[in-house]
């Protein structure tokens, strides 16, 4: 069996933050992020309480750990962070154990 990573990052939006100015800044990322190595996929969503997850599967942990580190490094990414309550941010890696 093939062990992909997730990673999750949890997270709240600043009070007052913009929805749809949110999602456009996700957009103009989405693109630089899916060219990391190892990126597999990536959902980002929401429950009724305003908490956020955004979930991404890495090949292994390396690529994850790198990718976590260039993250940053990505054109538009500083605009996309004022949009978080940087208090609630939580990072996890997580390897599969067993997938169906």
């Amino acid at each position: 069996m093939k062990h992909y990573v997730i990673e999750i990052v949890e997270f709240k939006l600043v009070e007052g933050a913009d929805l749809e100015k949110f999602i456009a800044a996700n957009e103009l990322v989405a693109g630089a992020i899916s060219a990391l190595d190892g990126f597999i996929d990536r959902a980002l969503a929401q429950d009724d309480d305003g908490q956020w997850v955004d979930i991404v599967r890495w090949q292994d942990m390396a690529c994850a750990k790198t990718a976590a580190a260039q993250v940053m490094q990505i054109e538009g990414f500083g605009a996309l962070m004022k949009f978080f309550d940087t208090d609630s941010v939580k990072m996890k890696h997580f390897t599969t154990r067993y997938i169906m």
